[in-house]
């Protein structure tokens, strides 16, 4: 285990190269070191164009499965949620579950160049509103998210990073957070490079990684904790890929 403590060391180098110390980190993990930290709906040519569409025809056809005191927020990470593309980034205050997604998520064995992103919330928000916070059901976003996809004027450039008070099962196993995408559409390693650092995992280390989630049961149950989760964990654990 000296090469995952070595990639430990690693890890809380770069923590302290963004400024965190006493507050949690946010972490991220990708199977490709080329993913870009961008949202989904900004990966599609014409996402923008379909914002405003998305969300309205989401609100209004699923109105039976969305609780009457959600806004436009909440709905939003429903949303993101159920797999519609939005302007939502996740993130996890778990070191643990921003690895699985990077070496475990997939059914393969074979994940080449994997990696994870270090995310300092409280000075992305800080460049972004002027604000050192994390805006959550305390101090909240000032944002009508509706009015402002319609004319697709954004009151903040930068991402900004949200507590989000709406969590389902699956977020809180995950120990989830977002980022929420504004005016500016590259990617937050561009738009923001001072607040995210890139941890390459190399493949001689991607087995090690493997065994020390499995030993702490960090699996798709865990993480997805509903019956597509065991399913998936049960393939794996018994390698019916």
């Amino acid at each position: 285990m000296k090469d995952f403590q070595a990639f430990l060391d690693r890890v809380n180098n770069q923590r302290k190269r963004l400024g965190i110390s006493e507050h949690p980190a946010w972490y991220r993990g990708h199977q490709q070191q080329t993913y870009k930290l961008l949202p989904g709906l900004l990966r599609h040519r014409n996402g923008v164009k379909h914002e405003r569409n998305l969300f309205a025809v989401f609100r209004s056809e699923g109105a039976g499965h969305i609780p009457e005191t959600h806004g436009d927020l909440e709905t939003l990470a429903l949303m993101q949620h159920f797999g519609a593309p939005t302007r939502l980034l996740d993130w996890t205050n778990s070191l643990h579950t921003a690895l699985f997604f990077a070496v475990m998520s997939s059914l393969s064995w074979k994940v080449e160049h994997p990696c994870i992103w270090i995310l300092n919330p409280f000075r992305l928000n800080y460049q972004s509103t002027g604000q050192k916070v994390i805006y959550d059901r305390d101090d909240r976003l000032q944002l009508n998210y509706y009015e402002a996809a319609k004319i697709q004027a954004w009151p903040f450039q930068l991402p900004v990073a949200i507590a989000a008070p709406w969590r389902n099962a699956r977020v809180q196993a995950q120990q989830g957070y977002f980022t929420l995408h504004g005016s500016d559409l590259r990617p937050i390693e561009e738009s923001a490079p001072e607040c995210v650092k890139r941890i390459d995992i190399p493949q001689h280390l991607v087995r090690e990684i493997i065994k020390v989630l499995e030993a702490s049961s960090t699996n798709s149950f865990v993480l997805f904790p509903d019956l597509g989760g065991l399913a998936q964990k049960l393939r794996r654990q018994f390698k019916l890929f």
